[in-house]
């Protein structure tokens, strides 16, 4: 039983690890979006 609990435990950790890796790397993208339409914006 201990296993199988632990095995839980260890997924729910991955997905939250997961979950929390795309949230972050979406705002990245977006952030470096607007800083190159910034970029583009400034250089026109």
């Amino acid at each position: 039983m201990k296993n199988s609990t632990f095995h839980v435990r260890v997924i729910e950790a991955q997905n939250q690890i997961i979950e929390l890796f795309a949230r972050t790397s979406r705002n990245l993208i977006l952030r470096q979006r607007a800083r190159i339409l910034n970029r583009v914006g400034g250089a026109v």
